[in-house]
């Protein structure tokens, strides 16, 4: 069915997170076809423009190479000029800030977007994840109800199935950072931490799919991952034999303390 948007305006944050949220909300309908007039607008201040010509035409060429990968088709269409308007928390000048405007507008300014019907991802990811309101730093001990433990994600696991979050489409129990050990095991494997996880990752993970939903878990490309605990760049294919055994079906890998020319190598992909 067509997706018709009239108007759309996205109100771009520092470096353009709220444009990412936006576009996380209303992607997925492969199937279906996405029309409309966008607009990026950035409130406060004085206004510029932002000619990006070159750059869409390159995005353009992006885009139909990732729609030829799916045997779809894209077709790129500015409605008015190949500008931007926008109005501060751009400083003039500022490289950056012009680099994450022309960014945000160019993924919002896809007007026609078809792919197969072939009933793959028809919807973004859609799960829960502790990260932001649940941190590292909430003592256990103290918060027993609000720390990043086993009991918080077989409660949310519940209210997922009870609440009719399942039956609206939502699958994924997903554990963030902070999950682990701060050292390996003897055997060098992952290990989480006996304090939040008490019955191990794998009997947690039986219990998300007992209530028919997918387990997710964090980990992390380099030495060690943001908060500090062991990363998986010395342990991959071991990681990956870890996860598999545990029964996880969604990862989030994160790049911190991480060489970003060893990513092109897409070793721990091949692993999974």
């Amino acid at each position: 069915m067509p997706i018709n948007i009239k108007a759309w305006s996205v109100y771009l944050a520092t470096y353009g997170h709220d444009a990412t949220s936006v576009l996380t909300a209303n992607s997925g309908k492969q199937t279906g076809r996405l029309s409309g007039k966008f607009a990026l607008r950035v409130p406060e201040c004085t206004n510029y423009v932002l000619e990006c010509h070159a750059i869409l035409a390159a995005t353009a060429n992006v885009l139909s190479g990732l729609s030829k990968q799916n045997q779809g088709s894209v077709d790129l269409q500015m409605i008015t000029a190949l500008c931007i308007r926008a109005e501060a928390l751009i400083a003039i000048g500022s490289k950056m800030g012009t680099a994450w405007a022309i960014f945000a507008v160019l993924l919002v300014s896809v007007a026609h977007i078809q792919a197969l019907d072939n009933g793959l991802a028809l919807t973004p990811p859609m799960g829960w994840m502790h990260w932001q309101r649940f941190r590292c730093v909430t003592d256990c001990h103290a918060y027993p109800n609000d720390c990043i433990s086993e009991q918080l994600f077989r409660d949310m696991a519940d209210h997922m199935v009870a609440d009719g979050f399942k039956s609206a489409g939502y699958e994924y129990v997903i554990i963030d950072d902070c999950w682990a050990s701060k050292e390996r095991d003897n055997n060098s494997r992952l290990q989480p931490d006996p304090l939040r996880f008490p019955s191990g990752i794998k009997a947690l993970s039986d219990y998300v799919h007992a209530k028919g939903l997918k387990f997710g878990i964090y980990a992390d490309y380099g030495t060690k991952t943001c908060a500090g605990y062991p990363g998986s760049i010395e342990y991959l294919k071991l990681d990956a034999q870890t996860f598999a055994d545990w029964g996880v079906d969604y990862l989030k890998l994160d790049g911190c303390h991480s060489d970003v020319l060893s990513m092109e190598a897409g070793n721990f992909a091949r692993f999974l």
